[in-house]
């Protein structure tokens, strides 16, 4: 892994997303969830990402696949093109899985908020030691995300039989 693989292209347009729910610890109202988004434009603008559309739904319970339910995913994505982006950014973690499932239903490209700021300091090193740094909190980062997409080969075991 090296720097150019997290690199996204300058001036591209992303759509935010976002979520108020009770059981979300940052985004528990409405507030919160403003408050959020206003900082993640702000990282985007960083990056030189413009930042679009804002889209955030209310909901009682959290999917756990996608965070938000796939009819609300297309919508998103529908709008989003029609606005002329090409990212969507969630305004909070989301699993190897979630961003996966995310991207099977949207057919667009998927990030949320701790890509962008590994991103922005990236963006920003200068020094060796620095740079190593990145690296270091990216593969710490991007570990669960490879372990979860290589999930499969964990059910691949070997059994032994006791002869007996």
């Amino acid at each position: 892994m090296n720097a150019e693989d997290f690199k996204m292209p300058l001036g591209q347009k992303a759509s935010l997303v976002s979520m108020v729910c009770d059981k979300f610890e940052s985004h528990s109202n409405i507030l919160e969830t403003n408050n959020s988004l206003r900082e993640l434009r702000e990282l985007l603008r960083t990056l030189g990402i413009v930042a679009g559309e804002e889209y955030i739904q209310n909901k009682k319970q959290i999917e756990s696949a996608t965070m938000l339910g796939a009819g609300k995913l297309e919508e998103i994505a529908d709008q989003s093109r029609e606005e002329g982006a090409e990212l969507l950014v969630f305004d909070f973690e989301l699993t190897a899985s979630q961003v996966r499932n995310i991207k099977a239903i949207t057919k667009m490209e998927v990030v949320d908020r701790n890509t962008i700021i590994l991103e922005i300091f990236a963006h920003h090193a200068r020094t060796k030691e620095a740079k190593i740094q990145i690296e270091i909190s990216r593969l710490k980062y991007l570990l669960p995300r490879l372990t979860s997409m290589w999930g499969h080969f964990s059910k691949q075991r070997a059994a032994g039989a006791a002869l007996g």
